[in-house]
């Protein structure tokens, strides 16, 4: 499965620097639909190595064909672009406020930003605003090993056992999905995000469609 988004995203890439952005949009699409979050450096496929930022494309696709709005909406997730520098980050910086400033001269409003950070968990639990922050700069590890009963808010734990659970179907996803053991784990960090907060609301947008399927299951909105 990694292996062909891998090679999707390389090749959505190669459409980019050809000037062929509305080849690219679709091919960007798809990898966000499967892995939404940025990372700093993974392996596509063999041994092609690279920084994994799809949004970022997604949205210089867009704007290079002049459709401001769709660019600003990929680039509202400021969250997601911690692990950009370089030429890609001013590339960015650049382009935002070149669509900020055409939006404004037509009249039309911009999008709202977003910090990547669900609204309905306890934020000023720095224990929790770390786990975001990891989730978001693509440290999955790091967030599949956090212990989310050790805060002590229950819609805090439960934000954090979402989190928790995404990014270990992540994990399993990079891996092939051939761990049923991993799967397992993602299924019991949902049933524990449920208990902890029967009353659980989430952000979809910072999810992929298939672990919000897998949320759906348990019904959590």
């Amino acid at each position: 499965m990694w292996a062909s988004l891998g090679k999707d995203y390389d090749t959505a890439i190669l459409q980019i620097e050809r000037k062929n952005y509305g080849k690219a949009i679709p091919l960007l699409e798809e990898v966000i639909s499967e892995v939404p979050a940025s990372l700093p450096r993974i392996r596509l496929y063999g041994m092609r190595f690279a920084s994994y930022t799809p949004h970022y494309y997604l949205g210089l696709a867009h704007y290079r064909l002049g459709n401001c709005e769709e660019a600003l909406n990929s680039w509202a997730d400021e969250a997601r672009f911690k692990v950009l520098s370089g030429e890609n980050a001013e590339s960015m910086a650049s382009g935002k406020a070149d669509c900020e400033a055409r939006l404004v001269q037509a009249g039309k409003a911009l999008p709202a930003s977003d910090a990547g950070i669900a609204d309905n968990g306890n934020m000023n639990d720095a224990a929790l605003r770390e786990v975001v922050d990891a989730f978001f700069n693509g440290s999955y590890e790091q967030v599949a090993r956090f212990d989310p009963m050790t805060l002590g808010d229950p819609v805090s734990r439960g934000q954090a056992w979402i989190y928790r659970a995404a990014s270990q179907y992540t994990l399993y996803v990079l891996g092939g999905e051939a761990d049923g053991k991993s799967l397992s784990d993602v299924r019991s960090s949902l049933a524990n995000a449920r208990s902890s907060d029967p009353d659980l609301v989430i952000d979809r947008n910072q999810f992929s469609p298939k672990f919000l399927k897998l949320m759906d299951q348990g019904a959590i909105r």
